[in-house]
């Protein structure tokens, strides 16, 4: 049985941005994400990245010599589904001998890396731009070479990239929107995780946000991020109850019920249905 700290609901004033450490929260789902700031007013605030987008798809797309994050990459499944990347995040800290032959028919491919032993990673196909063509000179050639030789055209090349490196791609992106909203760098980020997460995933989600340049705070389960949330002065604060809180995701289905008693929420149990969710009910609609 776990607990957590819930707000107190007191009506205090905002508090002034000045005395805000710059840190952003981040819901990192399997499928979508979302970014939340403290704002000039002090109050929390779910941002929108440049392309003004709240609900982020977790996705990173290549297209020659371009990189696409979000819905703009999701966008590329329709004609570059190969060179797309999606539902990364359930595969963080996982061995590729563990991850179920159902789990491989994402986008692009899931492959074993090769240079790193059990470790999965995607393949994808990027243009590389050529080197820039050596300088001529009147001494060292011939005068019929003395025009400078034409650029060459970018070359086709696989990509292999690992689990880890692709979050890292995408929670980098999510911190420059928050530091680019508040005009200053994100020092530290309070990352939300599932509650069948393992240490070992939980390990691998801390080192792919290190290497985005991101210190984690804290990795709040998901089920206590819906406590905090459902304890506010709105909600109208009881002193005992009981509450159910449904997940219901992209991929997959999770529940779990709360006691809350003087400000802590304890979790009476939970369930998590995997490859169960609002995509597969899409999938039903359309065949029927």
């Amino acid at each position: 049985m776990s607990s957590t700290p819930i707000p107190n609901g007191s009506a205090e004033a905002p508090l002034q941005l000045s005395t805000l450490p710059p840190v952003v929260g981040i819901n990192f789902g399997n499928s979508y994400a979302s970014i939340a700031v403290f704002t000039k007013e002090g109050l929390a605030d779910s941002i929108a990245n440049e392309d003004g987008e709240r609900q982020i798809a977790c996705a990173v797309a290549f297209h020659g010599e371009e990189m696409y994050i979000g819905n703009q990459a999701k966008q590329q499944l329709v004609k570059n589904a190969k060179n797309t990347i999606t539902g990364f995040r359930n595969l963080l800290g996982k061995k590729f001998s563990e991850i179920p032959q159902s789990e491989h028919t994402t986008s692009a491919p899931v492959i074993q890396h090769p240079d790193q032993p059990d470790t999965p990673a995607y393949k994808v196909q990027v243009l590389q731009p050529a080197p820039t063509p050596l300088p001529t000179s009147a001494f060292t050639t011939p005068a019929a070479s003395h025009a400078p030789t034409p650029r060459s055209e970018p070359v086709l090349v696989d990509r292999i990239l690992t689990v880890s490196e692709v979050a890292s791609i995408f929670l980098n992106s999510l911190v420059q929107s928050a530091s680019d909203f508040l005009g200053k760098p994100i020092r530290g980020a309070v990352i939300s995780v599932p509650p069948t997460f393992t240490p070992a995933q939980k390990s691998a989600l801390e080192q792919a946000a290190a290497d985005a340049g991101v210190t984690v705070l804290q990795l709040l389960d998901e089920v206590s991020a819906a406590a905090a949330t459902t304890t506010t002065p709105t909600w109208g604060l009881e002193p005992d109850r009981t509450q159910l809180v449904v997940d219901f995701g992209s991929s997959s289905v999770s529940l779990a019920i709360l006691s809350i008693r003087e400000g802590l929420a304890y979790v009476l149990g939970q369930s998590s249905t995997p490859n169960i969710g609002a995509n597969q009910i899409d999938d039903k609609l359309i065949k029927t």
